[in-house]
């Protein structure tokens, strides 16, 4: 057994961690059906057996309603987490469990929303429908329509 000074452990040089390069694939898909379109569908498939995440681009949803989304998701989670579980459902609404094993120990949230191509939310139809990310998202909705339909 070795047992090093803390002043020898202070000497040792460890290599600076740089942070990882994000690399996060964009898939766009403004393209019209035909060829474009299938092109888009390859890269994003491709992007989610190598990557697993990715990035869409020209999608058609107006930069107001994801600031509006994005805004009152931070809003919902920043919620004490009793007032979160007050919207649980399934199967949509919010879930959170606790992930890894073997010492890599994480906890994971989420929220399930469920919008209609018209987008808006079906309030008689899902138990979150008084979450304020889906009066958020339903405010949203009356937004101007999207300039090209959503695909």
């Amino acid at each position: 057994m070795v047992v090093l000074a803390k002043a020898e452990l202070e000497q040792i040089a460890l290599p600076a961690a740089a942070p990882p390069t994000a690399d996060v694939r964009a898939v766009d898909l403004s393209a019209a059906p035909g060829a474009g379109r299938a092109a888009a569908a390859r890269a994003l498939v491709a992007a989610c057996e190598e990557q697993g995440f990715f990035k869409v681009t020209g999608h058609g949803v107006p930069q107001e309603l994801v600031r509006a989304v994005e805004a009152a998701a931070a809003g919902f989670f920043g919620l004490a987490q009793a007032e979160k579980e007050g919207g649980a459902g399934e199967p949509v609404g919010y879930g959170c469990k606790q992930i890894g094993d073997g010492g890599d120990l994480g906890w994971i949230e989420y929220l399930l929303l469920c919008l209609t191509s018209a987008g808006t939310v079906p309030a008689a139809s899902f138990p979150f429908s008084t979450l304020p990310c889906a009066a958020a998202a339903a405010a949203a909705a009356s937004l101007s329509e999207p300039s090209s339909p959503l695909r």
